[in-house]
This record gives structure tokens, C-alpha cells and sequence, in this order.
């Protein structure tokens, strides 16, 4: 599923979220994005609030907040 993630600093990059789970979700395409980061993902049907838990290259996990 294709996605978009802003940043806390505003910035925006197009990412792919490669897994969904309860509370928590994958993406690739995460450059820039810093490990304990408050992002935004946004989807086509859902905006996520979420803290960035891990960063492996373009790759990063996180959990959702609220």
C-alpha cells in the first residue's frame, strides 16, 4: 500500500507500508526519518499518528499513538 509520511520537521517522502499489524506498521522509503520521530502517515482512507521505534536504512517500524 503506497502512503505518505510527514515528518516533525514538515518534510514529506512518498513510502510503501509493507506490513500493518495491532498498534504498528513497516514502511520502505523512510529516508530521513530519525528513530524515536513523531510522524504522520497519511492513506488514502486514514491519517496515523505515530513514534518511530527502529530505522534500518530506507526502512522503519513504528507504533501508532492514541
Amino acid at each position: 500500500m503506497s502512503g505518505k509520511v510527514v515528518s516533525s520537521n514538515g518534510t514529506s517522502h512518498r513510502v510503501t507500508v509493507c506490513s500493518l499489524a495491532d498498534g504498528g506498521f513497516r514502511i520502505e522509503g523512510a529516508e530521513g526519518i530519525r528513530n524515536g520521530e513523531k510522524i504522520l502517515l497519511l492513506l488514502p482512507d486514514a491519517v496515523v499518528e505515530a513514534s518511530v521505534r527502529w530505522v534500518v536504512g530506507d526502512q522503519a517500524g513504528a507504533v501508532a499513538l492514541g
